[in-house]
């Protein structure tokens, strides 16, 4: 249940059939312990979050089109689907491939200059590949 959070913002934010129809999309998608700690930084709480009238572009900034997988991922900007095309870094030099969906040595930098690491790889679904980042 590591996930009830992003589950329920991605409901709010009426992506559920994009996410389902669409793509395919590589998401880097934040665990419950990434929202509390957003909820911390922002003040607010889970209805806050799900009240933010930027909801959808918050989720879209987490998507990039196609499939991705982390071997497949280079050190270097990437374009999200966020409305403004916005993009993050993704600093892959300390990765190492490894067997399984453990994934160390991979981080984003977003535009606020925060970092996320990428500790689950790989997760593939019928329209992408999910990773997970904290």
């Amino acid at each position: 249940d590591d996930y009830s959070i992003l589950v329920k913002l991605v409901a709010a934010g009426g992506l559920s059939n994009t996410i389902i129809n669409d793509g395919p999309f590589t998401v880097f998608a934040p665990n419950n312990r990434a929202f509390v700690r957003l909820m911390y930084e922002l003040q607010t709480d889970i209805e806050g979050l799900i009240n933010l009238p930027i909801l959808t572009d918050v989720l879209f900034y987490h998507f990039l089109s196609g499939y991705k997988l982390t071997y497949d991922l280079n050190t270097g900007a990437y374009t999200t689907l966020k409305s403004d095309a916005q993009t993050w870094f993704l600093n892959a030099d300390n990765y190492v491939a490894a067997q399984g969906f453990a994934v160390s040595g991979m981080n984003i930098v977003d535009q606020q200059h925060d970092k996320a690491n990428v500790i689950i790889g790989n997760a593939e679904a019928a329209n992408g590949v999910v990773h997970v980042v904290d």
